[in-house]
């Protein structure tokens, strides 16, 4: 259920990045590793439901405000993250998110 994680600190957000003229919205990849190793992909084609219809689902349970994220997305639960791993997150092949668990 979105509202158990729907909380400031929720997330980890990469850098902040901005798409350039030639991309949009409908066209976004995410690809995440943990050592190196590709363990789940996600792309914005591949979406059921397009952003807007997603904004006004999210906004019937939350007041929305400008900074808000809202992450959508089939998660790979399957790999428990342990110490020592490093997650890294790239968005249409860019490295966004790198950490080292502690």
């Amino acid at each position: 259920d979105a509202r158990l994680t729907a909380f400031d600190g929720a997330v980890m957000l990469g850098d902040f990045m901005t798409l350039e003229k030639k991309e949009n919205v409908k066209d976004v990849h995410i690809d995440t590793f943990i050592n190196d190793e590709k363990i789940q992909t996600f792309g914005s084609p591949s979406m059921r439901i397009d952003i807007d219809h997603l904004i006004e689902i999210a906004s019937r349970h939350f007041t929305l405000k400008m900074g808000d994220v809202i992450v959508s997305g089939n998660f790979n639960a399957s790999h428990e993250i342990t110490i020592g791993e490093r997650l890294i997150s790239t968005v249409n092949g860019e490295e966004s998110l790198k950490i080292r668990i502690k």
